[in-house]
C-alpha cells in the first residue's frame, strides 16, 4: 500500500508541477512577444510618420518611450501574476497528502502519521488529525487485545467443560463478563 501512496503522491506532485511552471512560461513567453510586437509595430508604423511631424526633441523622446513604457506594464503585470501563482504551488502539496490520508484512514491504516513541514496553514489539521488517529488506534488495539483474551477465556471454558470442571468454567465465565465490561466501556467512547 504504501508503494502505490508514494507512487500516487509522485504523480500528482510532478503532474502540478509541471502544469504551474507551464503556466509560468506561458504567462513570460506571452510577456515578451506582446513587448516585442508592440514595439515592432509602434516602430514600424506609427512612430515613422510621427517622427516627421513632430518639431521638438521633447516629443520624439517621449514618443520613443511609449513601446517601452507598455511593455514595462506588461511586465510589470506578468510578473504579479508569477509572483500570486508560486505560493500557490506550495499548498497543493500539503493538500494532496491530507486526502491520500484521509482515503488510507478510510481503508483502515491507522499505523501511519502525516507530516507537514514549515509553515503551512495545515499544520494545524495535519496536528490533530493525528492526535485522532493516534486515539482511535489505541482504542482499537485494546479491543483486540481483549478480543483475544476472550477467546483465551473461552478455551478455558471447553477444557473445564469437557474435564467436568464447572467451577473452573464459571469463574471463566465472571472473567469473560469483565472484558465485556471493558470492551463496552471502550465502546461508548467511540461515537458511530
Amino acid at each position: 500500500m504504501s508503494a502505490i501512496t508514494d507512487a500516487v503522491r509522485g504523480y500528482f506532485t510532478q503532474r502540478q508541477k509541471l502544469r504551474l511552471y507551464g503556466t509560468v512560461l506561458f504567462l513570460m513567453l506571452a510577456a515578451v512577444s506582446a513587448s516585442a510586437a508592440i514595439i515592432y509595430c509602434f516602430n514600424e508604423s506609427v512612430a515613422n510618420s510621427a517622427l516627421e511631424v513632430l518639431t521638438g526633441r521633447l516629443q520624439v523622446a517621449l514618443l520613443t518611450l511609449i513601446p517601452y513604457m507598455i511593455s514595462a506594464i506588461i511586465a510589470a503585470i506578468t510578473t504579479i501574476a508569477i509572483i500570486t501563482i508560486l505560493p500557490m504551488s506550495r499548498s497543493i502539496q500539503p493538500g494532496r497528502e491530507l486526502i491520500v490520508r484521509l482515503q488510507q484512514l478510510s481503508e483502515g491504516d491507522l499505523s501511519g502519521k502525516l507530516r507537514i513541514g514549515g509553515d503551512h496553514q495545515l499544520r494545524e489539521i495535519v496536528a490533530e488529525l493525528n492526535v485522532a488517529t493516534q486515539s482511535v488506534g489505541s482504542q482499537v488495539s485494546q479491543i483486540k487485545v481483549i478480543n483475544r483474551r476472550q477467546w483465551g477465556v473461552l478455551c478455558r471454558i471447553r477444557l473445564a467443560l469437557e474435564e467436568g470442571r464447572p467451577d473452573e468454567a464459571l469463574r471463566s465465565v465472571g472473567e469473560m463478563e469483565r472484558n465485556w465490561d471493558k470492551m463496552a466501556e471502550i465502546e461508548d467512547r467511540l461515537l458511530t
